[in-house]
Order: C-alpha cells, then sequence, then structure tokens
C-alpha cells in the first residue's frame, strides 16, 4: 500500500465518521423534538377525565357543550398536573375528540354537529344524577367496572 492509497482510506474513514456523527446529531434532534410528547393509551381513564370535564361545563352552562369547551377543560386539568401548553393543548384535542365518539357510543351522551362544513361539534350528558363515572359505567355497563355495585 503506497502513500496515495492510504491517503484515500483516511479520507474515506474520516468521511464514514462525518457521516456517521451527522447521523447521531439528527437522532439527538430528533428524540429532542418528541421528547415527553409519548401518549401513554387509557381510554378508560381518558373517558373518565372526558366526561368529568363536559360535566363540570354542563353544570355551569345548562345547555349542549361545545368540544372546544370540553378540550380546553382537559387543558386545564393537562397544564394543572405539569404538562407542557403545546402538549397539553394538543393532546387534549385529540382526547376530547376520541372520547366524545366512545362516550356516545356507549350511551353517556348525544353527540350533534351544527350545519356547514365548520359545525360546532356539541355534546349533551345524557345522565344528570349524582352518579360518579364508574358507578355510571356500572349501572350502563354492568360487569365492566370491578368494585362498583349498580343500584337500580
Amino acid at each position: 500500500m503506497g502513500l496515495q492509497d492510504a491517503g484515500r482510506l483516511a479520507e474515506e474513514q474520516r468521511t464514514r465518521e462525518r457521516i456517521a456523527k451527522e447521523r447521531r446529531d439528527a437522532l439527538s434532534t430528533a428524540r429532542e423534538r418528541f421528547k415527553g410528547s409519548l401518549h401513554v393509551e387509557d381510554l378508560e381513564g381518558d373517558l373518565e377525565r372526558t366526561w368529568n370535564a363536559l360535566r363540570n361545563r354542563a353544570i355551569s352552562e345548562d345547555k349542549p357543550v361545545g368540544l372546544q369547551d370540553v378540550s380546553e377543560e382537559l387543558m386545564s386539568m393537562a397544564l394543572d398536573s405539569g404538562i407542557e401548553h403545546g402538549e397539553a393543548k394538543a393532546e387534549a384535542q385529540v382526547t376530547a375528540l376520541v372520547s366524545a365518539l366512545f362516550l356516545t357510543n356507549r350511551g353517556y351522551t348525544e353527540l350533534s354537529q351544527e350545519p356547514g362544513r365548520n359545525g360546532k361539534v356539541t355534546l349533551v350528558p345524557l345522565w344528570n344524577g349524582e352518579e360518579s363515572f364508574s358507578e355510571l359505567t356500572a349501572k350502563l355497563h354492568p360487569g365492566e367496572v370491578k368494585g362498583v355495585r349498580s343500584y337500580e
């Protein structure tokens, strides 16, 4: 191996090292960008938080509650738990929408949308008693909630 070959090999090695460093830096940047944005799937917990947010707003307004209002209530809860504003807002919007669909499907709420392309989405709780979410779930779906008795 001559000096030219050695120089070429050294240059190739420097190029490989530079590419590896760029990849490490890009990976580090990507990890920072997504830091803390992991959504922990807890559908039942999301449903209960959304139900409570809906009930809080429904009591104060005594009329159908906008999905945006429920989302704001969920965002407030998330901020109180220490989640950063941008993440709390995004998480609350997704949680409110998905939970509203599940709550409607399971018979807790009525969901409607005003006419038009971007019509306001509203929710109405169908159960205005004093039951907790767990007690109401036991009443609507016996056997799904452990440790809570349904009294009919």
